[in-house]
């Protein structure tokens, strides 16, 4: 008789059972899913911070290209000034005006 009852009991509670179950499954499929969603977002963010570092390190380069071009070009400007031959001075000044019309990359 107990083990009727037992029977019984299974039973009324075998499409519980099975439910709880099935969504176990969905739920631990779900975590999966998200644990490898979490893991992209990771190296995506890892592959940004490397790409910006990258483009502050080349801005930084262009920044510190950009000083020597107008440190040379100041030295260029005061060997031009200092100049006594009144045909590299005039060849000084033709450059002047070309150098005053281009303007320079500003990083």
């Amino acid at each position: 008789k107990m083990r009727k009852e037992l029977q019984i009991a299974k039973a009324a509670i075998a499409p519980q059972l099975k439910k709880g179950q099935e969504d176990l499954r969905k739920e631990r499929k779900l975590l999966a899913e998200a644990r490898t969603t979490a893991l992209a977002l990771e190296a995506q963010e890892r592959e940004f911070g490397e790409a910006r570092a990258a483009l502050l390190g080349s801005v930084e380069t262009a920044q510190r290209q950009n000083e020597e071009t107008r440190a040379n070009l100041d030295i260029a400007e005061g060997m031009m000034a200092d100049c006594t031959d009144d045909t590299l001075k005039q060849k000084a000044k033709e450059w002047e005006e070309v150098l005053k019309h281009q303007k320079l990359d500003a990083a």
